[in-house]
């Protein structure tokens, strides 16, 4: 007999699917181990193309497996599994999840000793080891909606009224009969979905929870939120709630539900229109600021020690402190900090991990091209070349300052330019070497510290009962977990404890890579041993775009030639224009791999081909992907230009 069909829909989290899948299986064995009952896993593939069907079919042939041909959404694919189940109960499971080896028998066992309960969710904690208010939740009427969208909420956590939405007067540690369960995990009656449904296909992401724990009430019966056994949720709601798309598509699902289930005034579709846009200009505000943050404290800080510069050269060199006029501060400093800050940033000395040659290597190239823009300068707008020297080393030292300080901040919240992190492995040897050698070839600021397990291994630093005094005593800040050497237990024990204050990352037992979330802002943190390719990583994707701005701009007075010399001259501009506007690249993906680069190309590297040939063209793509760099793209437009008119690769 099977007694639970666990369900999970994937896209796109391959590394992720792979702690998530052996956090179960080692959960199924556990059950099957003391029960003549059975649990099938049932994953359903949304289409990915980061390789998740080739690597599960590989890794996990025995897994019933659904690969869709495109995205159905969340709810269609949950019901593509639902209707294939076979167990008594069905779990629907997150990817981006890790539960305890006695998850499922304890919940399994709550269902079967509590026959009014239609659903069960549980307690998560999500990638920083913070509790997840989402685990448990309230009906979004009207009067409660707007306690959440105004984010009145907050001022009364424990009402049960004004934080209804969150049920916040009930102990995130006591399992109770709640509302609202989370589609990260619940389980459900399979009989139950025989007669209410599955989940309601009209919410493509979002809101599909909500509706079905309303559905379960409706039909009699209760949902609980079991509090005794914390599952691990990566990329919880607090995860997306800085993105626009998150902010557009969960309001809508609420005002969907309310439309669907309550006679919904006009008054509160207007005010939740209202949420949407107020919501959504907060999401776009705070992440501007955040964006601008490294470049603000840069450019206030260069600007109070340039004046500070001027005034002391004025006085002790040339001995006259209103020896340098106002144009030097109005026109020249706004031109020197341009220089300085676009140089430092196109040398990746804003991108993390922070790499003091990065920074020294921009603002020595822009101190050499404000010193050529000098020389072409009215006589009237040159002032002493000592100062543009001594402000470039005063740059210097401010940036360095604020990423010594920003790195602070982002070993704590995994933000802005993280720098160097003391980590230290629970696991055994063999999972320190794997780790080594990840961070050697990713990140190597980090400083691997050593290892620790239960038992007293040689050259380990301890064992897991000394973690408190060995993570104070090496100042760690960041725990990587072995699946293979430490149980879910122990791991999600440990996160609970130390909460945020230290990070984290979980090693699968196939030792493919590290996979955890460090920050509520971020989706995930990834390190695997799979080819690291440039254009993917930030300082490619950034070059990229800036180079088609930048030949855009270049093109634009020459367009009449260009209209004249060009083959297939009627889709010139439009191109121009999609790559303007980024919608497409000069140099983009090709049909052969659509995985490697992202964007839709004019021209591609198997242009230089004379005669197709699969393998060299598949050896060709990826050899531009992870070598990538503006050089590549540069050579390949002054080769194709008289190509830019054709119509963009598929």
């Amino acid at each position: 007999m099977v007694k639970l069909s666990v369900i999970i829909v994937n896209y796109n989290v391959r590394y992720f699917l792979e702690i998530a899948i052996e956090s179960c299986q080692k959960a199924i064995d556990f059950y099957q181990d003391k029960s003549t009952n059975q649990i099938e896993l049932i994953v359903v593939d949304n289409c990915s193309k980061d390789g998740s069907v080739q690597w599960l079919q590989k890794a996990y042939p025995n897994i019933k497996l659904i690969a869709n041909t495109d995205n159905k959404g969340f709810s269609k694919a949950n019901n593509q599994g639902i209707d294939i189940a076979k167990g008594e109960y069905v779990l629907l499971l997150n990817p981006d999840t890790l539960i305890q080896q006695n998850t499922l028998q304890q919940c399994i066992q709550f269902m079967d000793e509590h026959k009014d309960a239609g659903g069960l969710g549980i307690k998560m904690i999500d990638g920083t080891g913070q509790y997840l208010p989402e685990s448990k939740r309230g009906l979004p009427t009207p009067l409660t909606a707007l306690y959440k969208m105004t984010g009145a909420y907050k001022l009364f956590p424990k009402s049960a009224k004004v934080n209804r939405y969150y049920q916040g007067h009930l102990s995130k540690d006591e399992t109770n009969s709640v509302e609202i369960l989370s589609g990260a995990f619940m389980m459900m009656r399979k009989n139950l979905l025989d007669e209410i449904g599955g989940l309601d296909e009209d919410y493509f992401m979002y809101g599909e929870d909500i509706d079905q724990s309303y559905k379960i009430i409706k039909a009699g019966y209760k949902n609980y939120y079991f509090a005794e056994n914390p599952i691990i949720h990566f990329k919880g709601e607090s995860t997306k709630k800085g993105s626009l798309n998150y902010v557009r598509i969960f309001y809508n699902a609420m005002l969907l539900f309310a439309q669907k289930h309550f006679n919904t005034a006009t008054w509160y579709v207007g005010v939740i229109k209202l949420g949407i846009y107020f919501r959504a200009a907060l999401a776009v505000f705070s992440r501007m600021v955040k964006a601008a943050l490294p470049y603000l404290f840069d450019t206030l800080l260069i600007v109070f020690g340039f004046i500070l510069l001027k005034d002391f050269w004025a006085a002790n060199v040339k001995n006259n402190i209103n020896y340098y006029d106002d144009v030097l501060l109005f026109f020249n400093l706004p031109i020197y900090l341009l220089v300085w800050v676009v140089s430092v940033f196109f040398s990746g000395g804003y991108d993390p991990p922070y790499k003091n040659g990065k920074l020294i290597r921009g603002l020595l190239f822009g101190t050499l091209i404000i010193s050529a823009i000098y020389g072409f300068l009215d006589e009237s707008y040159r002032f002493s070349r000592s100062l543009i020297l001594l402000g470039g080393i005063w740059a210097y030292l401010v940036m360095s300052f604020n990423r010594w300080g920003f790195s602070k901040i982002g070993q704590r919240n995994g933000n802005i330019l993280s720098e160097a992190k003391n980590s230290l492995v629970l696991g055994n040897r063999q999972d320190f070497e794997i780790a080594r050698q990840l961070f050697v070839r990713t990140n190597p600021n980090v400083n691997l510290v050593g290892f620790i397990n239960e038992t007293t291994e040689e050259k380990s630093l301890g064992q897991l009962n000394e973690l408190d005094k060995i993570v104070h005593l090496f100042n760690i800040n960041e725990l990587i977990f072995s699946m293979e050497t430490i149980s879910a237990k122990k791991i999600i024990a440990s996160m609970e404890g130390w909460g945020n204050k230290l990070a984290y990352k979980i090693m699968p037992s196939s030792g493919s890579g590290l996979i955890g979330s460090n920050s509520k802002n971020t989706a995930g943190d990834l390190l695997h041993n799979d080819v690291i390719l440039k254009i993917r990583q930030r300082p490619g994707r950034r070059n990229k775009r800036v180079l088609d701005l930048v030949s855009c701009i270049i093109m634009l007075p020459l367009m009449p030639l260009l209209l004249l010399l060009v083959e297939k001259a009627s889709g010139l501009l439009p191109n121009w224009w999609a790559v303007l506007t980024g919608k497409k690249s000069w140099v983009g993906k090709v049909a052969l791999d659509t995985s490697l680069v992202a964007k839709k190309g004019i021209i591609s590297p198997l242009d230089r081909l004379d005669k197709p040939n699969t393998a060299l063209q598949k050896q060709l793509i990826f050899q531009y992907a992870k070598e990538y760099s503006v050089y590549k793209d540069i050579s390949l437009i002054l080769a194709f230009w008289r190509e830019l008119g054709r119509q963009a690769k598929a």
